[in-house]
């Protein structure tokens, strides 16, 4: 377990790798004044940072522009915005940006596949029966997309219909189809093997249908993917994502269903650990708290709740290792900075707990 959190971790902070802006100098030549019998050299031209080159989506510009402004935008909103009711809105409204797009430029694939990635994330924010309708409306526009150009954004059509079948509530409510969804996420797979993103909702498929052991290989390898340009909002926030269901998720399960080993605990811990476990609750307690607070973190509307129950699991990680296990004592500091940075972006919705009632 050791082993996997501080992989998990680790890969969490690693700063995205940036990629190489080209310079380009910048001519500043002064004009001569005729007055002057004497003249002065030309300063030195100062050489500027260009923009860096971005790779083309597709072979028209202006809607690579249109693209990358909805990727940005719905990156921004989904994980920088920490209020709920103002991440809501602000994704409706982009909803009418992708559509506008997407009727622009009916031939292409690309506008189609975010026009259906912003639905699918209102429908998720959303909830209720109308989450249905958007999810209706997302898988057409994802099937329209396939039949364009199936490896279109790296095959992100494949990856957004097979999380759709495996989100969406089964027949007679609605589509939802594990087996579809996992050939789907495999098509994704193959497309782009080395993509955080279908590894990611791969990953997260397998813990839902009940094979952790297979998913902790597939998130890992989700950690490593290389950075996409342009991308660094949805990057960090997806790794994010990976981590919560990694390290909650996956090691909660772990602990109460024993999928594979965990190392014996060092001697100074070896009777702490012998205690927790004969008093035959405090283990189930906490291995099913940490899979409820991942899987509330996981959903996204219930982060602040999520952040709370995990608290008490955090402090307990970091006070174990610096009483009985200082050898792990790096793993819990990451993993109380990464929670106290976590309740610092969604401070507003602890603020009424902090109001005097009386």
């Amino acid at each position: 377990m050791k082993h996997h959190a501080l992989l998990v971790t680790a890969a969490l902070l690693t700063p995205a790798m940036g990629w190489a802006q080209a310079v380009a100098p910048v001519a500043a030549a002064a004009a001569p004044d005729a007055t002057q019998t004497l003249q002065l050299p030309a300063e030195a031209a100062v050489e500027q940072p260009a923009a860096p080159v971005l790779p083309a989506i597709t072979d028209n510009a202006q809607l690579d522009e249109g693209i990358r402004a909805l990727q940005n935008d719905w990156a921004t909103i989904k994980y920088q915005e920490p209020n709920e009711q103002t991440q809501l809105s602000q994704m409706k409204k982009l909803v009418a940006k992708a559509e506008q797009l997407d009727a622009q430029y009916p031939t292409y694939a690309e506008p189609k596949i975010w026009h259906a990635i912003i639905l699918s994330t209102v429908a998720g924010m959303d909830g209720g029966l109308g989450a249905l309708d958007l999810a209706k409306k997302a898988k057409a526009l994802l099937e329209q997309a396939i039949k364009i150009n199936g490896n279109a954004l790296d095959g992100s059509a494949y990856t957004s219909l097979g999380t759709l079948y495996y989100k969406a509530p089964m027949w007679p409510i609605a589509f939802g189809d594990n087996d579809k969804a996992r050939a789907y996420l495999e098509q994704a797979r193959a497309i782009n093997p080395n993509g955080i993103d279908p590894n990611y909702f791969y990953g997260d498929f397998l813990v839902g249908t009940g094979h952790a052991k297979e998913a902790i290989s597939v998130l890992e390898h989700a950690l490593k993917a290389a950075p996409r340009p342009g991308r660094e909002v949805a990057d960090a926030g997806r790794r994010e994502e990976v981590t919560q269901v990694l390290f909650w998720i996956v090691f909660g399960l772990n602990g109460l269903f024993h999928f594979f080993p965990i190392p014996a605990p060092a001697a100074e811990s070896a009777y702490f650990m012998e205690a927790m476990e004969r008093s035959g609750y405090a283990l189930p307690m906490i291995y099913g708290t940490e899979v409820i607070g991942g899987l509330l973190l996981v959903l996204g509307g219930w982060k602040p709740l999520a952040l709370l129950l995990l608290a008490p699991i955090t402090a307990n990680i970091v006070l174990y290792d610096v009483m009985l296990n200082p050898s792990g004592l790096a793993i819990g500091i990451v993993i109380a900075g990464i929670h106290t940075f976590l309740l610092w972006m969604t401070r507003k919705a602890y603020a009424p707990l902090l109001e005097c009632q009386c």
